[in-house]
Parts: structure tokens; sequence; C-alpha cells
């Protein structure tokens, strides 16, 4: 999973770029990119670990799963975004990637959790999961169930 997202907020970060740049970035924007892709996804995947975005299953994703990754999002965007000021005011950075690159982070990393959601949510998911959800059922029987020869009246 942590892999998974890796690749998606390098790949989040180019379609930034190329956004930006309508498809031809210049060698000196493409520069730039290899030189904050090593440390812009590592950290932003430690704002995913914060923010618990590898707890449970993707399967599994929930509206507060979608929570903690836009938390995640915005957090380690922000924090980008700090860094880059702080350290260099901008200076060379174009300032619409970081925008582009936040919203591609969401839809990517979100519409992957989603569509995994989805593959295994229809038709009641994968008989894997039907036994593993057997497994911890409890088997009932209800006695008299439907009987009507044990009737209570107002005097019982």
């Amino acid at each position: 999973m942590l892999v998974m997202d890796g690749l998606l907020l390098c790949l989040s970060l180019f379609l930034a770029y190329y956004m930006r740049f309508d498809g031809k970035i210049p060698s000196t924007s493409l520069v730039q990119f290899v030189k904050i892709v090593y440390w812009v996804v590592p950290l932003k995947l430690l704002f995913f670990l914060y923010f618990n975005l590898y707890k449970g299953m993707w399967r599994y994703t929930g509206i507060q799963d979608l929570k903690n990754l836009v938390k995640g999002c915005l957090v380690g965007s922000s924090v980008v975004v700090a860094i880059l000021l702080l350290a260099f005011r901008f200076e060379g950075y174009p300032r619409s990637i970081f925008p582009l690159d936040l919203v591609f982070t969401f839809v990517l990393a979100g519409g992957v959790r989603v569509g995994i959601r989805l593959f295994y949510g229809r038709k009641g998911g994968s008989d894997a999961g039907k036994k593993e959800r057997a497994k911890h059922q409890k088997r009932v029987l209800i006695v008299g169930a439907g009987d009507d020869e044990f009737e209570f009246g107002p005097g019982d």
C-alpha cells in the first residue's frame, strides 16, 4: 500500500507539472521536479502514516478514511509549500504546481481506495471474504418460533 501511494504521489506531482506547462515541461522545470520529488513523496507518505491511512484494508474504505485522506493531503501539501517558501521563497517554482498537486493527490489516492472498495463490494464481495465472514458468525437455533400454542393473555 505504501509503495502504491508513493507511486501515486510521484505521478500526481508530475501531472501537476504536466498540466501547468500544457504538456511541454521545460528542461529547467523537469530538473526542478526531479530535485523535489525525492523529498516531497516521503514527506507526504509520513503524513499519510500519521493520519492512519494504512491501518485498515482498502476494501473497507469508508468516510472516515476519506476524511483522513483529506487531512493527510492538506497537511502534507501545506508543509511542502512552507518548506519551499522558507528555503527558496518560491524562486523558480511555479506556484500553480502545488494546488494542482494537492487535487491530483486526493483524486488519485482516493480514487484507488474507492475503486478497491467498489471492486470488493460488488455482489457481496469475493468468495474468500464470504468464507472469512462465515468463520466469525454464530449459529442460532430459535425454538418455538411461529408456534401459536403458547399465547399469553392479559391474565398471565
